[in-house]
């Protein structure tokens, strides 16, 4: 398979998991996540992911909100805020 075959592969299995995420998100929330998605596209892909996870095992009630999905979204910001500081 070359490079270029995998990347295809890799943007369809992208289309099809953020389709899967949009089926339960509200408006504002689907408003949210396109902006989300131009400026940060890998965080906008871990965000679907997190919400196609949390349906499948039955943790979400009804549509995801704009609010719900900013917690989210600072949940997933504070994991990757580890500080370490180094005395020199």
């Amino acid at each position: 398979m070359s490079s270029q075959e995998e990347t295809e592969k890799l943007k369809e299995q992208v289309h099809l998991l953020e389709s899967a995420a949009r089926q339960w998100m509200s408006a504002e929330a689907l408003s949210r996540f396109g902006a989300v998605k131009a400026a940060f596209p890998e965080k906008a892909v871990q965000v679907a992911a997190m919400i196609v996870k949390l349906a499948e095992q039955g943790q979400l009630n009804g549509k995801v909100s704009d609010a719900e999905l900013k917690q989210l979204l600072m949940y997933m910001s504070q994991e990757r805020r580890e500080v370490k500081i180094r005395r020199v």
